[in-house]
C-alpha cells in the first residue's frame, strides 16, 4: 500500500491546528473535536459509510450481535448535526432502520451461545440499553428486565467457574450492569462480581494478579506450559480488571474492598512493564517482563489500550497519578513507528482505526498535539486499507486457501467498528460506544 502517513499528509488532514481546552483527570472537562479537518479525507470517510450502510441493508441473515451493532452505528449516525448530514437516507428512514435492526437482534437473541459482552447476550443487551435515549423499549417489544434477571442470577451464584475477562467473562457482565443503572439489582450484581474477583485474585510481592483460569487459554495453547500466567491485555487480562475495579470504586460498591482490590491490581499492573527498560512498555503476559519484547500497538494488548483504561480511570476518580501514567504510556506509544506497530488491518481491536481512536480519545482528554498527530497518522493508515479494498475485511493469517483477508462487518474486527472510529474523527460526536472497550 502507498503510505500516506508523512508530515504533509498529517498537516493536510489536520487543517488549522486545534487547541483543546481540556485538563487530564478532571471529570466533566472532556469535549469532542474532529481531528479530520480536510474536506477530501472527510469525503472519503462519508463515501465509505454510505457504501457500508447500503451493503448492510442487503444482509438478510445474521446473528443478534450483528444486528445490534448495525443499530449502534445507525444510532451514532443519527447524532450527526443537521449541517453535517451527508447520508442519502432521511433521519426518519435511518431511525426506522435502527429500530428494525434492534427488533431482529431481539428475535435472534436466544440463539447466541454465551452470556458474553462480546459475542453473547450481554453485548446485545448493552447496545439496547445504550440506545435507550433514541429507541423506546416498546419499539422493539423488549423489556430488558428479563435479561437483567438472567444475568444477575448467573453472577450471584456462589462460585464462578468461567473466565473473568472483558470479552467473555465477569468483567464484560460488569460492563453490562454499569450500562443498566435503572435495574434495581445492578448494585447487588456488581457486588457479586466483586466477590468473585476477590476470590480469584492472587497476591504477589508486587501487587494483586488475576492469572488466566484453567480451561480458558486460547485454543491450541497448552495449559501446562502457561499455568498461572497473567494476561496483560485489556481484552483478556489484568488491565480490564483495573478498569472495572476503578468503576466499582467510583460507584461506591463495597468501598473498603473495592478500593483495596483496585490499588492492588493497579500496583500489579504498573510493576509488570519491561524490567529492562520501562520505555519498552508492557509485554503480553506479566511473567514475560524480562523478555524485552513489548506487545503490539492495539486496544486488546499493549501500552495504548492500557493508557486508555488508565485515562478513563483518572477521569472517574480525579486521580492525577493515573492521568500521569496514562499520559506517559500514550506519549511513548506515539513515538513508535507505524511499521513497528504490528498493525495488519484497520479494525478496532488491533488495527489502525482502533489505534487511531485511542490516540484521539487520549488527545481529547489531554490536548497534547503529539497524540493528535499520532491519531491522524493512524486514521490515514486506516484509510490506506480502505483504498486497498480492505474496509470490510480483517487480516487472518490462519485463513484457509492462503487468502488472509476475511470479510468482516463486526464491531471489534470489522467494518462497523472502523466506521464508528472514522465517524468520530470527522464530526463532533462523543464516542460513548467505547465504554464497550473500557476507555470512557
Amino acid at each position: 500500500m502507498t503510505k500516506l502517513t508523512g508530515e504533509s499528509a498529517i498537516s493536510q488532514a489536520l487543517g488549522a491546528r486545534q487547541k483543546a481546552s481540556v485538563v487530564i483527570g478532571v471529570p466533566g472537562s472532556i469535549g469532542w473535536h474532529p481531528v479530520f479537518i480536510d474536506d477530501g479525507y472527510r469525503r472519503t470517510v462519508q463515501s465509505y459509510i454510505i457504501s457500508l450502510l447500503q451493503r448492510l441493508r442487503q444482509h438478510q441473515q445474521a446473528n443478534a450481535e450483528w444486528h445490534a451493532h448495525v443499530a449502534l452505528l445507525g444510532h451514532y449516525l443519527l447524532r450527526l448535526p443537521e449541517h453535517d448530514w451527508f447520508l442519502t437516507d432521511s433521519r426518519g428512514d435511518l431511525l426506522r432502520f435502527v429500530v428494525e435492526q434492534l427488533a431482529h437482534a431481539v428475535d435472534e437473541l436466544s440463539r447466541l451461545p454465551t452470556m458474553a459482552l462480546h459475542g453473547g447476550v450481554a453485548g446485545v443487551g448493552w447496545v439496547i440499553a445504550h440506545l435507550s435515549t433514541t429507541i423506546n423499549a416498546a419499539d422493539v417489544e423488549l423489556s430488558l428486565e428479563e435479561l437483567d434477571t438472567f444475568l444477575s442470577q448467573a453472577v450471584c451464584e456462589e462460585s464462578w467457574d468461567g473466565h473473568f475477562d472483558l470479552i467473555s467473562g465477569l468483567l464484560g457482565l460488569a460492563a453490562y450492569f454499569f450500562e443498566r443503572p435503572s435495574f434495581e439489582g445492578s448494585r447487588n450484581s456488581l457486588t457479586a462480581i466483586l466477590n468473585h474477583l476477590d476470590r480469584m485474585a492472587e497476591p504477589r510481592e508486587n501487587g494483586l494478579f488475576w492469572p488466566t483460569p484453567i480451561g480458558c487459554y486460547p485454543r491450541g495453547v497448552g495449559e501446562s506450559q502457561h499455568l498461572r500466567r497473567t494476561d496483560l491485555g485489556v481484552a483478556h487480562g489484568l488491565p480490564g480488571v483495573v478498569g472495572i475495579l476503578c468503576q466499582l470504586v467510583a460507584m461506591g460498591i463495597d468501598p473498603p474492598r473495592s478500593h483495596r482490590l483496585f490499588r492492588g491490581a493497579l500496583d500489579g499492573l504498573l510493576t509488570s512493564r519491561s524490567a529492562d527498560d520501562p520505555l519498552l512498555g508492557f509485554p503480553y503476559q506479566a511473567e514475560d517482563r524480562c523478555l524485552s519484547r513489548p506487545a503490539r500497538l492495539a486496544w486488546c494488548y499493549g501500552d495504548l489500550g492500557i493508557a486508555g483504561v488508565l485515562a478513563a480511570g483518572a477521569d472517574r476518580l480525579a486521580d492525577q497519578r493515573l492521568a500521569e501514567e496514562a499520559q506517559r504510556l500514550a506519549s511513548t506509544a506515539a513515538m513508535r513507528e507505524s511499521l513497528a506497530s504490528g498493525i495488519l488491518d484497520a479494525g478496532l481491536c488491533h488495527g489502525a482505526a482502533g489505534v487511531a481512536h485511542l490516540f484521539n480519545r487520549l488527545y481529547q482528554r489531554s490536548g497534547d498535539v503529539r497524540l493528535q498527530e499520532a491519531a491522524v497518522r493512524y486514521y490515514l493508515y486506516a484509510l490506506e486499507f480502505l483504498s486497498a479494498g480492505h474496509g470490510n475485511h480483517r487480516f487472518d493469517p490462519t485463513a484457509a486457501a492462503g487468502e488472509p483477508w476475511v470479510e468482516d462487518d463486526s464491531f471489534l474486527g470489522g467494518a462497523i467498528g472502523i466506521a464508528l472510529a472514522l465517524l468520530t474523527a470527522c464530526f463532533p460526536i462523543s464516542p460513548d460506544w467505547d465504554r464497550l472497550l473500557l476507555v470512557s
